[in-house]
């Protein structure tokens, strides 16, 4: 899969990915940026995709169609982990 973000494009296999979830905890919610989807990769590295739809009913679409084309062994979080 790529990840073609605004500075770094990310490329690594479904087989990586262990979830897929929006990643949105933030300690000051009025200087946050809007949710991102983001990919838990095996490594315990996340990494997160730029332009995600910022409105949450389109946010969870987003991630449904995404986990539409995952492999069964990538986990939906819902909601983001700690």
């Amino acid at each position: 899969m790529t990840i073609d973000n605004y500075w770094k494009t990310y490329v690594f296999p479904w087989e990586d990915v262990v979830a897929v979830g929006m990643s949105a905890k933030f300690k000051f919610p009025s200087l946050a940026p809007p949710p991102t989807l983001a990919f838990w990769r095996r490594n315990g590295r996340q990494v997160k995709a730029q332009a995600t739809p910022s409105r949450e009913s389109d946010g969870k679409d987003f991630q449904a169609a995404v986990l539409a084309l995952a492999p069964p062994t990538v986990e939906n979080l819902t909601p983001p982990p700690e």
